[in-house]
């Protein structure tokens, strides 16, 4: 019973955390910014920046289904730890990118795109999937 708890923790998180960041961020860089928050215009965008943050989130889900349909509960520390690191890689993440575009906005700055940090986002959810293994490893040999 306790796992299923816990499974359920793992994949309403993988909800939550993704609109917390995407579109709570989004709520926040408008406010500080003082620019209109055009829900209907930025849908597409907002959207598909909610998937790249729900990856890792749901990777990390199914395998911590798998370790508990295993009885695997040796790795549930691991779990946990694969948890707070997809978490921190996340708000690493996803803190510049909000950082940037309201440094970018707040200082008035003129030009493009910062197109580096735009493929660095689409590969983010790579990176801080990697992250999951590193935790289940070190909450394994706890």
């Amino acid at each position: 019973m306790n796992n299923n708890v816990s499974q359920k923790k793992f994949w309403s998180l993988t909800v939550i955390i993704p609109l917390l960041v995407v579109w709570g961020g989004g709520v926040l860089f408008s406010l500080i910014t003082d620019s209109p928050f055009n829900f209907m215009e930025e849908l597409g965008t907002r959207l598909l920046q909610t998937a790249l943050v729900m990856i890792p989130f749901i990777v990390l889900a199914f395998v911590y289904s798998n370790l508990v349909k295993n009885k695997e509960y040796d790795t549930q520390f691991g779990a946990g730890l694969s948890l707070s690191l997809v978490t921190i890689g996340t708000l690493l993440f996803w803190g510049y990118f909000w950082f940037d575009g309201i440094s970018y906005q707040l200082n008035n700055q003129t030009g493009g795109a910062n197109i580096g940090l735009g493929m660095l986002m689409l590969v983010s959810p790579l990176i801080i999937s990697a992250l999951i293994p590193l935790g289940l490893y070190f909450g394994k040999n706890k």
